[in-house]
C-alpha cells in the first residue's frame, strides 16, 4: 500500500505495469461512503474469493472489497474490539482473516465477513506488541 497518497496497487512479480486498485477514481466514490485508505498498514488478498482486505489504524477498522476496488465494506471496527489493527494474514484454505493489534496486545481471527472473531493469542501468551503477522500454509499456523 502507499500510505502517503492513499493508493492500493497491484505490483506484478514479472515485467509489467503496476495497476491502481484503489486510486483517486475509486477513492472518490468510496470517500463518499466514508472510506479512505490513507492509513492502511495491513493488506491481504484472497484470490480464490476475489477479495482484498486492508486495515486502517486511523479508524480502527478492517475493510474488504473486490480486488477491482468495488464493493467496499467495513467488516470489523472499534465496536468489535479493534484498537490498532496492523498486519493482516489470510488462511487461503478456509478464507479466515487474522490480524495483529498492538493496541489490544492480541492476535485475532475471523471469517471473511468479520463474523466469529476470536482471540488466538494475547498478553497471557506473551504477545505484547504484535506488528507483523504471516500465515504458514505448510505448517497450518500463524507466525
Amino acid at each position: 500500500t502507499e500510505n502517503i497518497n492513499g493508493r492500493i496497487r497491484t505490483m506484478p512479480y514479472a515485467e509489467g505495469e503496476a495497476r491502481d486498485v484503489f486510486d483517486d477514481g475509486i477513492a472518490n466514490v468510496a470517500e463518499e461512503a466514508g472510506v479512505v485508505a490513507l492509513h492502511s498498514l495491513g493488506l491481504a488478498i484472497d484470490e480464490a474469493r476475489d477479495f482484498l482486505f486492508w486495515s486502517d489504524v486511523r479508524t480502527s477498522t478492517i475493510r474488504r472489497s473486490r480486488r477491482d476496488g468495488t464493493g467496499v465494506i467495513t467488516i470489523l471496527g472499534p465496536e468489535d474490539g479493534l484498537r490498532l489493527p496492523t498486519a493482516l494474514a489470510l488462511d487461503v484454505d478456509t478464507g479466515d482473516l487474522c490480524w495483529a493489534d498492538p493496541g489490544t496486545a492480541s492476535i485475532r481471527c475471523s471469517d471473511a465477513a468479520g463474523e466469529s472473531a476470536r482471540v488466538v493469542a494475547n498478553a497471557g501468551d506473551g504477545v505484547l506488541e504484535p506488528y507483523g503477522l504471516a500465515f504458514d500454509a505448510r505448517h497450518r499456523g500463524l507466525v
